[in-house]
């Protein structure tokens, strides 16, 4: 059983060669590869359907105005009021 001692020194020996095999499975050029950027463009791609839905605020922008113009009336309400009450109210007409 002593004269075996050179069997297992040798076992031991061959473990360490097999290190360098898993370096050379780690091909990074691989990774690359995968993640193909131009499909990404394509995707993003469809942006003109939200300039379309987005077309409709001049609606809002018409509706506003005219609510903006029946606001300003008012002034000229109000001389009109004391014009046609009181003729030595405002500009003594």
């Amino acid at each position: 059983m002593f004269s075996w001692p050179g069997s297992p020194r040798e076992r031991q020996k061959k473990y360490p060669p097999p290190p360098p095999v898993y370096f050379v499975s780690a091909p990074p050029p691989v990774v690359y590869a995968a993640p193909p950027p131009p499909v990404v463009y394509e995707a993003p791609a469809p942006p003109p359907v939200v300039y379309e839905v987005s077309a409709p605020p001049s609606v809002v922008y018409e509706a506003l105005t005219p609510l903006i113009y029946e606001a300003t009336p008012p002034d000229d309400y109000c001389e009109y009021l004391p014009r046609r009450h009181h003729h030595h109210h405002h500009r003594g007409w």
